[in-house]
């Protein structure tokens, strides 16, 4: 089953002791990570085989934690439809402490018959591993985390960064969920 990633990058402006702090969407994400999964297995965990925890036994970094604290209000109007499931987040501050280096599997070729899996398995660098399911083959390569951020993650990443230095680290960060 194949779906979309959607959500906002939010910032804060702070929060007072006589007040929480008050997030406001800023950057509509599924313009830019809509249908990129691979970083997105690796962060929370969900994709459309559930690739890294299901299959490999391996966790998410951050896993589906559901909605942060006072979310704005642009994540609510998407949640109120009943298409949306599994919202998640990851702050500034935890993007920074993510182990770029750390190898996780990615999907390369799925849905492939038996008679190309070895042609396939020439052209591929590295660590491959072929799963059968549902009657066809899967390859999975693995990979350094820094390799699943294509662009679109790249920019999020960068747009964090420039909200962070400008609003301070706390005060950013993605919420995501799934359509």
């Amino acid at each position: 089953m194949r779906f979309g990633v959607y959500g906002w990058m939010e910032m804060s402006h702070g929060s007072h002791e006589y007040m929480p702090k008050f997030w406001s969407a800023v950057v509509d994400l599924s313009t830019l990570i809509r249908f990129d999964y691979g970083l997105f297995t690796a962060l929370f965990g969900k994709s459309h085989f559930f690739l890294n925890e299901q299959v490999w036994g391996l966790p998410p970094i951050f896993g589906l934690r559901g909605l942060p604290e006072n979310p704005s209000r642009n994540v609510l109007k998407d949640l109120e439809s009943d298409e949306e499931f599994c919202p998640t987040y990851l702050t500034y501050q935890e993007y920074l402490d993510i182990d770029w280096d750390e190898e996780r599997y990615t999907s390369v070729h799925l849905g492939v018959i038996k008679e190309k899996v070895d042609e396939i398995l020439a052209d591929c660098l590295g660590d491959v591993v072929v799963k059968r399911m549902h009657g066809v083959y899967h390859l999975y390569e693995k990979r350094k985390l820094k390799k699943f951020a294509r662009k679109g993650w790249v920019d999020v990443f960068r747009l964090m960064k420039y909200f962070a230095n400008r609003y301070g680290e706390d005060n950013v960060r993605i919420v995501v969920y799934f359509k």
